[in-house]
């Protein structure tokens, strides 16, 4: 009987939006930085795959129908920059340098470190593009012989970050420019960064968009070199 329900078309939704939904509801009991709905759903859902032995590619089998929802969904971050198109052409260079120079950082720091940790270089490959959204870093991750695996959980790893750790960050270091908080938020945190900057005002937000969008472009053509 388990069998039937594991491999059912609407299992891996099922348990998905279950936690999901749980995770919501408890961020919305108590507000705090370390209650983030993804990371809260998260360990929800690690827990029931361990707990109740479910197979992993039997979970990743029946959840396809999510993975194929990235791609297009990232598309509607083009909404908030349209909205600030004026902004946009106002900082144009800033945008630019700012997202280039991240990008060259990201992974400046991530060959280092990889390096001097004597990691192999597959795992370092699959690193490389963590900064960037999902749909872009397993593009890169493949190209390069990286593990997807890995890259995606470096993706989430940075994004949760970034989305936890933002407001605060912005705080300690004093940054009160809305578009200089947006690109910094959107250049290392992409898409779970950006759905926080949202929150933060409708400028962050939109050039956390724009920061996502130009530093995949920018990480893209600089992994090419190296």
């Amino acid at each position: 009987m388990l069998h039937i329900i594991q491999n059912s078309y609407f299992f891996g939704l099922s348990i998905t939006f279950a936690c999901w939904a749980t995770a919501v509801w408890i961020c919305s009991k108590k507000n705090h930085v370390l209650l983030n709905p993804l990371l809260v759903g998260s360990i929800l859902l690690t827990f029931l795959i361990v707990i109740f032995k479910i197979p992993l590619d039997v979970y990743t089998q029946s959840t396809t129908s999510i993975s194929n929802m990235v791609g297009p969904l990232t598309t509607i971050l083009a909404f908030n920059i349209y909205k600030q198109q004026q902004v946009l052409k106002e900082n144009f260079v800033v945008v630019v340098v700012s997202c280039t120079v991240g990008c060259l950082v990201s992974v400046a720091s991530t060959l280092a470190i990889g390096y001097m940790m004597m990691a192999n270089n597959v795992i370092i490959q699959s690193l490389i593009s963590k900064n960037v959204t999902t749909a872009i870093a397993i593009s890169i991750s493949e190209n390069r012989g990286g593990i997807v695996g890995i890259t995606v959980a470096s993706v989430m790893v940075a994004g949760l970050i970034g989305a936890i750790l933002s407001p605060l960050l912005v705080k300690v270091f004093g940054i009160k420019e809305p578009v200089a908080q947006g690109l910094a938020i959107g250049a290392t945190s992409h898409a779970l960064g950006t759905s926080r900057a949202i929150t933060m005002g409708e400028i962050q937000g939109a050039m956390s968009s724009i920061s996502l969008c130009v530093s995949g472009i920018v990480t893209a053509i600089i992994v090419i070199f190296i």
